[in-house]
């Protein structure tokens, strides 16, 4: 049976560590203080960390359209979520939702702190995406940007939970 997602919804309001799901949630707490984060502060009067470890699965990978936002992160390598989501495919870009039974392909990056609120403006946090903490398949818990589960209402899901796979399998 999978297991559930542990999610935190980042919603940019002081205290941002109390807003949790139903997933069980990460506290913001355990993820800044595993490496995500490398200045201490966040979520205490709004400071930015200096970086955050960010997970992308859709237009953001490298060779997809949107990737040069990503120009001043470091790349650490692939990543694969947990059995937990659900991608769907919104047209040209897809979304993750933590409803689900599924694994997500994707990359993760070292984001500088001083380039989230862009991609945040990108992503369009909190109104569509919201900033979340996901755990990885390896047991890492990074930051990714999760479709509200009402927006992914029907629109075809991508049961393999690769968006480039699904990309070349369209043609």
């Amino acid at each position: 049976m999978p297991r559930e997602a542990e999610v935190t919804f980042f919603t940019g309001k002081r205290n941002a560590a109390s807003n949790r799901t139903r997933h069980g949630g990460a506290s913001l707490l355990g993820l800044i203080g595993r490496g995500a984060m490398q200045q201490t502060g966040f979520g205490q009067g709004g400071l930015m960390p200096e970086s955050l470890d960010v997970f992308v699965y859709g237009s953001l990978l490298r060779g997809e359209k949107h990737h040069g936002l990503l120009q001043e992160a470091t790349l650490i390598g692939p990543g694969r979520t947990l059995p937990a989501y659900r991608l769907v495919d919104l047209g040209p870009y897809p979304g993750m939702v933590a409803e689900g039974t599924r694994a997500v392909m994707g990359e993760v990056y070292r984001v500088p702190g001083r380039l989230m609120a862009q991609l945040d403006r990108f992503e369009e946090h909190p109104e569509t995406y919201v900033r979340s903490a996901v755990r990885l398949s390896d047991g890492r818990q990074v930051v990714a940007y999760l479709l509200r589960p009402p927006l992914a209402a029907g629109h075809p899901e991508i049961k393999s939970g690769d968006w480039r796979g699904y990309l070349r399998s369209r043609g």
